[in-house]
């Protein structure tokens, strides 16, 4: 992809190259990590703020406000009276149904913090792999951009704004229902009546909007500060790091089918049952056979990928206190989370803090997370490695029995 790119920009400067790649596959990664919220459709961070009982909190504001309306008793009253009524109901519960929707969106505020971080988490882990560690730092620098400020300004200047008008004219849009009634008497149950406290209940509560506007927009550019920032850094320290470790992976043997070199061959006193001219052949064989049909002809890519990114030990330990015992193999490691500050969550009373991550793709911890992938429980390398001497030579239990042919057992022996 860098050749691409440095024949498309002529030049072979590594900065602006990764530059280059980044722009490329910003919005990949903006999506990975569910920040995506310009314009219309893309609403990312509102979607996962957003209260989930929310029509549970509207429909009790608008059964508090018809009943204090009146429009439940079945009376009679000129249109202008029940225009009146309406206008009670509606600011005598307004502030309640706020309060309430302001109550669930501390809720979700906690839940996002932590589920933007792990997004984040996993993102960063998936670009590593797949572009490097350069192009991913440029990446979260310009996703930090990104959010700071044009989602930050769309957020406040549209999303903020228009909700906040519609909410506070209200009473235009449902008198507007009322049209042809003005000095006339109606019963509480006309269609007109109900459609203009519909309406008042719809754009008063865009209230709740505004506030969900208004959150979004501070975690945006706090998430942008407290957690993209740092873990660009992160990034460019892990960058430094895998630098200094280039003459040291130099010394690797190549992935080759060439005989392993001479350290790696046993003592000439043993007798081995795995012969070392045979080591590239099983190896290649056995990594097949761990790969998925659809992966078969791209394993060394796949398995590099796997390696840098550490993905397995996310599956493997699912819940959380299992990340936490994996988490020094974890190509993304976290020391300390994320939490905004007060400005953006409000009546949590919790001490900001930046996020701390350590991005390992040091060798050593390359090293670790490949025996890690290789010794996975009920894989084909963790099979092999887990057998004794005594299994590996024949079946020693009615489970074993027609798993490995006995032709493969005679060779073996032999």
């Amino acid at each position: 992809m860098a050749q691409v790119f440095a024949q498309k920009l002529d030049t072979e400067d590594p900065d602006a190259l990764a530059d280059a790649i980044a722009d490329e596959h910003l919005m990949g990664f903006i999506k990975h990590c569910q920040l995506s919220e310009l314009g219309v459709e893309e609403n990312e961070i509102q979607d996962a703020l957003r209260p989930p009982r929310l029509d549970v909190i509207v429909e009790e504001f608008r059964q508090n406000a018809t009943a204090l309306a009146g429009l439940t008793d079945g009376s009679s009253r000129k249109a202008e009276d029940w225009r009146q009524l309406i206008h009670e109901g509606i600011t005598n519960h307004q502030p309640n149904f706020v309060n309430k929707y302001s109550a669930a969106l501390e809720e979700t505020t906690a839940e996002w913090v932590e589920i933007a971080q792990g997004n984040l988490e996993v993102a960063v882990e998936v670009m590593v792999a797949h572009y490097g560690l350069k192009v991913t730092s440029a990446m979260c620098t310009k996703a930090a951009a990104y959010l700071r400020t044009e989602v930050t300004e769309d957020l406040r200047n549209v999303d903020l704004a228009h909700n906040s008008a519609w909410a506070a004219d209200w009473q235009t849009h449902a008198d507007a229902k009322l049209e042809g009634t003005w000095g006339k008497k109606i019963e509480s149950t006309d269609p007109r009546l109900q459609e203009s406290m519909r309406i008042a209940i719809h754009h008063s509560s865009m209230a709740g909007n505004a506030l969900l506007a208004d959150r979004a927009a501070a975690l945006s550019a706090e998430f942008a500060d407290r957690a993209l920032v740092p873990m660009a850094t992160a990034l460019d320290d892990a960058l430094y790091r895998s630098e200094r470790d280039l003459e040291q992976a130099g010394e690797w043997p190549a992935w080759t089918a060439a005989e392993p070199p001479p350290a790696f061959l046993p003592p000439p006193s043993e007798f081995p049952l795995i012969q070392p001219k045979s080591y590239n052949k099983l190896f290649t064989e056995m990594l097949t056979q761990s790969m998925s049909e659809d992966k078969a002809g791209a394993v060394r890519d796949e398995i590099r990928r796997i390696v840098i990114s550490g993905d397995f030990l996310r599956r493997q330990h699912s819940d959380e206190d299992g990340i936490k015992q994996a988490d020094q193999l974890l190509c993304v490691a976290v020391q300390n989370d994320w939490w905004p500050s007060p400005s953006a969550s409000h009546q949590m009373l919790k001490t900001s803090s930046d996020l701390v991550p350590r991005v390992n793709v040091d060798i050593e911890r390359l090293e670790e997370r490949a025996r890690a992938w290789l010794r996975r429980s009920g894989s084909v390398f963790g099979n092999f490695l887990g057998i004794s001497l005594r299994s590996y030579l024949g079946a020693v239990g009615l489970l074993d029995s027609g798993k490995i042919p006995e032709s493969e057992y005679d060779r073996r022996r032999t």
